[in-house]
C-alpha cells in the first residue's frame, strides 16, 4: 500500500476545496442572520438556497419566494429584512472604514424591505444609496421602509428619523411616521401622511399620589388620599411609622418630616 506524507495530503485537499468552492473575487458584505421559506442567492450565474449565517457578497442577487423572509446583517453593522417575493442586488458594497472610500449602493427590484443603517451610512451618508425602479433613497438617519405597489408606484416610509427620496424631478425629505408615493423617476415624489403632531391637553387638576397599604391578613388595601390636602402647595406621600405599616401623609411641596 502506498503512503502518502501529511504535506501531501492538504495539498491535495487544498485542490479539491479551491474547484468545491466558486471564487467570485467579491469580499464579504454580511451574513444572512435569518431566513423563512424559500430564499434563494443567485451568484455567478448560478443559484443556491440561503441558509442561516451564510454569507452575502458585493455582486449577489437575493430573492425570496410567495412565503419567504430573509434578514441580512451587513458588516457595518446594518440591517435589511427583506418581505416575501422581494428581490435585492447588492450592486457595490465596500466596508473601507473610510467615509471617503466605503461604498453602499443596492438595487432595490421589487416587493418589500425595511432597512437600518450602519456604519458606512454614518459616516458619510452620500455614500449609503437604496435604488428603486423609480427613485433613489438616500439616509440622513438610520430607518425606513419601502415597498412596490400594485399599481407599480413605490411607497417608501421614514422609520427612524430622516431620509431623502430623490427621482429626477428633485428630492423630498420624510421624517418619522412619514410616506412618500413615487410615480415614475420623472416626477417628484409626493408626500401622503405628514408627520404626526401630538398635542397634549392642559392639566386640569392637581396631581396626588396614593400608596399602598397591606392589611393584616395579607390582602392588599388601596390607602386613600387625604382630604385635608387641600392646599395646593400640598402634596400626599405615604410614611412609614412603627411596625412597617404606612400611613398617608400631606407634606409641602411633596416633602414629609416623618412624623
Amino acid at each position: 500500500m502506498k503512503k502518502h506524507s501529511i504535506p501531501a495530503l492538504w495539498s491535495t485537499l487544498g485542490a479539491v476545496l479551491l474547484v468545491a468552492l466558486p471564487q467570485t473575487g467579491h469580499t464579504g458584505a454580511g451574513v444572512a442572520q435569518f431566513t423563512f421559506g424559500e430564499v434563494q442567492i443567485q451568484r455567478t450565474g448560478k443559484n443556491a438556497a440561503v441558509q442561516k449565517g451564510d454569507v452575502i457578497e458585493s455582486g449577489d442577487v437575493l430573492n425570496t419566494g410567495p412565503q419567504g423572509r430573509a434578514q441580512i446583517k451587513f458588516t457595518d453593522g446594518g440591517i435589511m429584512s427583506l418581505a416575501p417575493d422581494s428581490q435585492l442586488v447588492i450592486q457595490r458594497y465596500s466596508d473601507s472604514k473610510d467615509g471617503s472610500q466605503d461604498s453602499f449602493l443596492v438595487n432595490f427590484v421589487r416587493g418589500g424591505l425595511r432597512a437600518v443603517t450602519g456604519l458606512i451610512g454614518k459616516r458619510n451618508r452620500d455614500n449609503y444609496k437604496v435604488q428603486t425602479s423609480a427613485s433613489t433613497i438616500g439616509i440622513r438617519g438610520s430607518g425606513f421602509s419601502s415597498a412596490y405597489n400594485p399599481d407599480g408606484t413605490v411607497s417608501v416610509s421614514g422609520e427612524l428619523d430622516e431620509i431623502e427620496v430623490c427621482t429626477q424631478a428633485g428630492c423630498v425629505g420624510l421624517g418619522l411616521g412619514q410616506t412618500a408615493i413615487v410615480q415614475d423617476n420623472k416626477t417628484l415624489p409626493q408626500v401622503t401622511s405628514p408627520q404626526a403632531q401630538l398635542v397634549l391637553p392642559d392639566l386640569r387638576q392637581s396631581i396626588t399620589i396614593s400608596g399602598n397599604n397591606v392589611n393584616s391578613d395579607g390582602s392588599a388595601a388601596i390607602v386613600p388620599p387625604q382630604s385635608s390636602c387641600t392646599n395646593t402647595n400640598q402634596v400626599f406621600s405615604v410614611n412609614v411609622v412603627a411596625g412597617g405599616s404606612t400611613a398617608p401623609v400631606c407634606a409641602a411641596n411633596g416633602f414629609s418630616n416623618g412624623g
